[in-house]
């Protein structure tokens, strides 16, 4: 009975770290929208504002959840001419 009741537990700790597995890891588009907004962070550093824009534009296209993207972008379209 004991073996039952360990592989039991072993089994719902699996199902439980399975469920909440999905919120625990960034998925690939996420990393490359990250990666794009950093970039574009950068670019901004540097004044390439039109570069900036299009990586921030890049990242919004792999996440549209991604608000600080949409934020530096509108403050880069503020500024440029």
């Amino acid at each position: 009975m004991a073996v039952k009741s360990q592989t039991f537990r072993v089994v719902l700790l699996a199902g439980v770290c399975a469920a909440f597995l999905p919120w625990g890891c960034a998925s690939d588009s996420e990393n490359e929208a990250e990666a794009h907004f950093n970039e574009g962070k950068a670019l901004h550093e540097k004044d390439e504002w039109h570069a900036a824009i299009d990586c921030f534009t890049k990242a919004i296209a792999l996440n549209p959840q991604f608000v600080e993207a949409y934020r530096h972008r509108g403050t880069l379209y503020l500024k440029v001419p």
